[in-house]
């Protein structure tokens, strides 16, 4: 996930415009500069460069959708959980979250929605949470931003590195490719008790107590854990 590479905005906003799936040969094709290109899961897997170790990793679309309800220890209690939101994760969940949004899932304009593989992902970040395949995640995420308009691609990079590797250009860029800085929570994040009407606090829900310093360390084991970082 160290991975840096600029990007031209123009030649990736014509590879998605032209992008479709072919089912039979699992593969995309899409159009630059006029020319039509393509690529296959293998051949796509070895442009990335992320290995075997990634390949034999599991699979996240093969999973069934979570929903923040099915796992409420991402959350400060329960009643976050039902409710869903981002902004009521825990703190190192919540910047998972923000991590994953803008590196390898497909993200749209709600931050603070949970919707398709999100809680899978983030759940990956558990203690007890396993890596996944990297390549995989991309992969598809890049064919469902195919079908649903409203999704954006944030892995520009890879996909970037992955047309002038296969068109054999080298095209200028427009867009550096800065480090990530994580966004402070907005000011809708949750009381640490229930608020709803009626509701009373059980101390066994209560989110335990985290520094800053062990969010940031655990935010590093899990992404060394998740990408041998």
């Amino acid at each position: 996930m160290g991975f840096r590479y600029d990007w031209n905005e123009e030649i990736l906003g014509k590879f998605h415009s032209s992008l479709y799936y072919d089912e039979r040969e699992i593969a995309f094709y899409w159009t630059t500069e006029g020319v039509k290109y393509g690529v296959d899961y293998m051949t796509f897997s070895r442009i990335l460069g992320l290995g075997t170790e990634d390949e034999k990793r599991d699979p996240i679309h093969v999973e069934e959708q979570l929903k923040p309800y099915q796992v409420l220890t991402l959350f400060f209690n329960p009643i976050c959980a039902q409710e869903g939101k981002a902004n009521y994760l825990l703190p190192v969940y919540y910047a998972m979250n923000q991590f994953f949004r803008a590196t390898i899932d497909a993200k749209d304009g709600d931050s603070a929605a949970l919707r398709y593989y999100a809680v899978n992902l983030i759940a990956r970040a558990l203690p007890s949470g396993k890596p996944f395949c990297i390549m995989d995640l991309i992969w598809n995420e890049l064919g469902r931003t195919m079908i649903e308009a409203k999704k954006s691609l944030p892995a520009a990079p890879y996909i970037m590195y992955m047309v002038e590797w296969v068109t054999k250009v080298t095209f200028p860029k427009t867009i550096k490719h800065e480090p990530l800085h994580l966004r402070a929570r907005s000011g809708d994040a949750p009381p640490l008790h229930p608020s709803h009407a009626g509701a009373t606090r059980n101390p066994r829900f209560d989110p335990v107590p985290t520094s800053l310093g062990a969010s940031s360390s655990f935010v590093k084991r899990a992404l060394r854990s998740l990408f041998g970082m």
